[in-house]
């Protein structure tokens, strides 16, 4: 604008006229003002357009057309780990035709299309355009997809294993056929080992040509490792322990640490599963060491480190494998208590620092915290750790449980097989009233060498009773509050002690105690 009036003004100053000059400065302005307001105008337009494209561009819209599906409510489910939740609703139309459509882009996983039935079919989103049409007589053999990489690829992978699979049933058939021919069953086996390298070769193309798609990356999960063979040390002995140092240190290499999608594919949530509970060692410290190793991986992926890290904590606060807990205990106090679940909220930590509390006091290897409780007569108290013996069987129990009553005489059973080894029973029951003296009778339990003890009745609901207890020094408060002590919530509920009262197993059964002490003697008989 600002050369256009220069020049003008240059060129009239020339002829020597200021008016023309004026004249033509005031015109030149008029038009540049014209130009400039169709230009403001065609510009409106084009940001209105625009904004309107990227309005409509914004979210997403998954068209679908499936045959033997009308008039019906059918869902979009999405994948967190390996279970589904739902994530949106459309109405099929009498043709078959639905969408679903949506403000906000759907988070890049794997979902699933679910058909009354119910019935569902799988699907990545990644692209949030696209469409697809199938049929209900078999999603896959009918699926057509359009404007989706993803599921292109999904359907291409999963057609190209049908067929492998159905040419080497067919294979097995013959095999059985001709298994009197060795030459005959040698091409068969060939054959088979043939489809087998092709499936692989497969996989390893697909993948390597598609690094950016989420089904690219589902796929990578599910490929093993390849693990080298031993190097030969310099003494020409071979390293028994390589392979598998190997193969655990290794083990996340197909998975996309940085890509939070991790957290919405089933197969992550598989892999997570195989390593820590059945590729390393199950022992609480190693489980610990490669579990703060992955969470250090993924520290930087928000998302990711937290589904790692609530899987962990869940696995192993819910297994059933003894001294587990210790895996809990590790990510409770290093994540949980110290910030770094910044999920956790008052609530959260509530019940983890309640859960903390109940499990730190029997920790395996732990001191057993003080028990002191009364005998049948209410009048004499037992303080379990001046009991003398070398194995302290600490048996927690109610008269009245079911399975108490069922399990108790085989306890009996075995600790009369056992005593000879230093083996005795502290029972301590829920109930100190007539009840209580009747299951011993009858179970069993007044046998030498088993302590029967229970905190009397009033204790429970007289503090002052209890109080009083505790300042004539015939108890503490500890040995009063045992349930939380020794987090005990159900019955029966078995502790093995040493010589130490030190904790030496804990939550097992009945016949894999006595299998303990019978362990613990061999080795002591060896060294």
């Amino acid at each position: 604008m600002w050369h256009g009036t220069l020049f003008v003004l240059c060129l009239s100053a020339s002829r020597g006229s200021k008016q023309s000059m004026r004249l033509l400065i005031l015109q030149t302005n008029q038009s540049i003002s014209k130009r400039m307001k169709r230009s403001w105008l065609v510009l409106a337009m084009l940001l209105t357009a625009w904004s309107l494209q990227a309005q409509k561009n914004k979210g997403y819209e998954l068209k679908f057309k499936v045959k033997g599906v009308s008039d019906t409510t059918v869902f979009l489910a999405n994948y967190i780990g390996e279970k589904l939740y739902y994530a949106d609703t459309a109405l099929a139309n009498k043709r078959g035709e639905f969408v679903f459509t949506g403000k906000e882009e759907l988070p890049t996983g794997k979902y699933a299309v679910v058909t009354p039935g119910p019935r569902y079919f799988e699907l990545f989103i990644q692209e949030q355009r696209f469409e697809m049409e199938t049929d209900t007589s078999d999603f896959v053999k009918h699926m057509k997809v359009k404007n989706s990489p993803n599921n292109q690829f999904l359907y291409d992978y999963i057609h190209f294993i049908i067929e492998r699979k159905l040419e080497n049933e067919k294979l097995n058939q013959s095999l059985a056929q001709y298994a009197s021919d060795p030459d005959k069953s040698s091409e068969i086996t060939g054959r088979m080992v043939q489809i087998n390298e092709e499936v692989m070769e497969y996989q390893r193309n697909a993948v390597k040509e598609n690094p950016e798609l989420i089904a690219a990356k589902s796929l990578m999960l599910s490929i093993p490792v390849k693990v080298p063979d031993p190097p030969v040390r310099e003494d020409g002995k071979i390293d028994s322990l390589f392979q598998y140092r190997y193969y655990v240190n290794h083990f996340f290499d197909h998975a996309d640490l940085n890509d939070p999608a991790m957290t919405r594919l089933p197969e992550f949530q598989r892999k997570l599963d195989e390593f820590f509970n059945k590729s390393i060692i199950q022992i609480p410290d190693t489980i610990n060491k490669y579990g703060d190793w992955l969470l250090g991986e993924v520290k930087d992926t928000p998302e990711l480190f937290k589904y790692v890290l609530q899987f962990i904590t869940y696995n192993f606060e819910t297994s059933q494998i003894m001294g587990m807990d210790a895996v809990f205990l590790h990510m409770a106090e290093n994540y949980y208590q110290t910030g770094k679940a910044y999920w956790a909220d008052s609530t959260m930590m509530a019940k983890i620092n309640e859960r903390v509390d109940r499990i730190k006091p029997t920790m395996i290897g732990n001191i057993a915290p003080p028990l002191t409780l009364a005998d049948t007569s209410q009048e004499a108290w037992i303080n379990m750790h001046e009991t003398p013996q070398r194995y302290t069987i600490l048996y927690f129990y109610d008269p009245d449980c079911g399975h108490c009553k069922k399990k108790t005489p085989t306890l009996v059973e075995k600790f009369k097989e056992h005593k000879n080894k230093g083996v005795q029973i502290f029972a301590v029951s829920g109930d100190s009233d007539e009840g209580w003296l009747k299951f011993i009778r009858e179970k069993g339990l007044n046998e030498e060498g088993i302590f029967n003890v229970a905190a009397p009745q009033e204790v429970y609901g007289n503090s002052k009773f209890a109080t009083q207890l505790i300042l004539d020094g015939k108890t503490d408060y500890k040995s009063l509050n045992y349930r939380t002590q020794y987090d005990v919530f159900t019955t029966p509920k078995i502790f093995l002690l040493d010589e130490e009262k030190k904790i030496v197993a804990k939550q097992v059964g009945i016949e894999q105690v006595f299998d303990i002490i019978s362990d613990i003697e061999r080795r002591r008989k060896k060294s």
